[in-house]
Formats: C-alpha cells, structure tokens, sequence
C-alpha cells in the first residue's frame, strides 16, 4: 500500500501504556456465540505494546486537529454528579431509561453541555444520543438489534454524508460512565485514504461507502488496528463517520456503560477549559 494521510491521536490524559495494537484484521461469521454480518472484520490478538518510534508517528505534539482521536479526562464536577445517579446499581435496560428520565440525569447532562461547548465549533449543532447499557468482556461491542447480528469494525452513518464530504461530518464525544475501563478500537487511515488505496472511482452514498473497507481488508489485511483504553470518566474524542472503528468491553466485569454526544470538538487545551467549566457549574 503506497504512502497515506493517517489520522492521528492526541493525549490530554493517560500514557503511551494506554494504546496497543494489532497487527492484522480477519473475516468472522460468529461473534460471541451470535452470528455475524456478511463481511464482518475484527483484529485478531495479541493486542501488543507501541515500540516508542510508533507511539511518536502515532501521535500529536501540538494542538488537536478536527479529525484526530483524543483521549480526554472529565472535570471532577460531572464526575462527582455521576456517581450521585447511581449508574452502578443498573442491572437491566429499564434501570438505566429510569435514570436516563430522571430530572437528576437532565441536569447532569446540561453540566456535560457547559463542558462541550466552550471546545465544539459554535456553528455546528451539538446532538446527544441515550445513554449506551452493554455487556461486559464483549471483544466487539457493536450489535445491529434489527438484524440481529454483530459487525465487527465499521462506520457510522449519522450524518449520512458522501464519501468525498466525510472529512467534514460531526466527530464524537463518547463519555465511559461505567465500573470499568472500555476500549476503541480504530485504523488510523480514513475512509477516504481507504477508497484510494483500493482503486475506488465515484463519490460513494452513505450505503455505497460500506462496500470500501471490505474491499479494504481483504486486500490489506496486515494493516495496524488500535486499541485505546478509556477508564471510567474518561471519553475519547474522534471523527467515527470517516474512520473505521468499533468497540470492545474485553476483560471487563461490570456493564459497558456510556453516553454519546456529537458535535466539532476540538480541545486545545483541557486543563484551563475544565477550570473554568468547574468554576462555572459550583
């Protein structure tokens, strides 16, 4: 594969420990014990540590760029307003749509808001998606419910751009709000990087565009996926309509619990925003 554009990871907390990868993708039909979609790809273990020549190419020294992967900390007030919701007594589905209608939670939410705004484009619409209640020590978390199968790595379509405008979709927030640490697993080439590499002419639809990275994985096969561990009250930042990604709640005890909010984030500089979102919110 000739040389391309890679997306790269900012670290606002957390160390070079924090990423592993794996050196090569396969095609599976069963995740889980469930069957899978046609075409499902998934990395294949060991997960191994970064050499410190790949963490540097990896990652970025200076500010944070719309469509890189952070790993962020939240401010010690929204953690504080979490643990009062009791999100570790959930056991089922309807605990947490309990909690997700309560005015406790509302609230909690318009101090997750305040935290966004000050680092999303005042242009750009912030949407929140409910509050995520999975399994835990799943490898891939993602579950198509209505075809009742797992899909390995992917991309979301939320914004439902073509292929030549995904650079310019919403990136997303996902807050880890559970017991346990939760992983993103990511390629760090785009879609786009994707489509060249494989010869793909045309400007594909937001159905179209799911045909390139199978093509994309059968042909590479040995190409790099990452894997971020996000602790609990951490959230990664990253642009998931334009990279291939999923998630994993591997060697996790208690449920994989998270919230969603998409937007243009980009975070310059966590420590002064999350001082004045907490003098803000006392």
């Amino acid at each position: 594969m000739q040389e391309v554009n890679k997306i790269k990871v900012k670290l606002f907390t957390g160390g070079q420990n924090r990423i592993t990868l794996s050196n090569r993708c396969v095609e599976v039909f069963e995740l889980q014990n469930i069957k899978c979609k046609q075409l499902t790809f998934v990395p294949v273990e060991p997960w191994l540590p970064l050499s410190n020549h790949d963490f540097k190419q990896l990652c970025r020294r200076n500010n944070m760029k719309l469509n890189d992967v952070a790993l962020i900390k939240m401010p010690s007030k929204i953690i504080r307003s979490f643990k009062k919701l009791g999100l570790e007594k959930c056991i089922t589905a309807k605990d947490i749509e309990f909690i997700q209608s309560s005015n406790d939670f509302f609230m909690v939410k318009q101090e997750i808001l305040s935290f966004l705004l000050p680092i999303n484009d005042s242009n750009v619409k912030i949407e929140s998606h409910n509050i995520f209640f999975g399994k835990p020590n799943l490898k891939q978390t993602t579950y198509n419910s209505i075809e009742n199968v797992y899909i390995g790595m992917h991309l979301d379509s939320w914004e439902g751009e073509m292929l030549e405008k995904r650079h310019l979709s919403r990136n997303r927030i996902c807050i880890n709000i559970g017991l346990d640490s939760r992983y993103l697993l990511f390629y760090n080439i785009d879609i786009q990087e994707m489509a060249k590499s494989i010869g793909f002419e045309g400007n594909a639809d937001k159905y179209e565009v799911n045909s390139i990275y199978p093509e994309f994985a059968k042909k590479f096969p040995n190409t790099p996926i990452y894997r971020l561990e996000i602790k609990p009250f951490e959230a990664y930042i990253a642009p998931t309509e334009f990279l291939i990604h999923d998630g994993s709640s591997w060697n996790s005890s208690f449920f994989d619990i998270n919230v969603v909010f998409r937007g243009n984030f980009i975070v310059k500089n966590q420590n002064i925003i999350s001082k004045i979102i907490n003098f803000l919110i006392k």
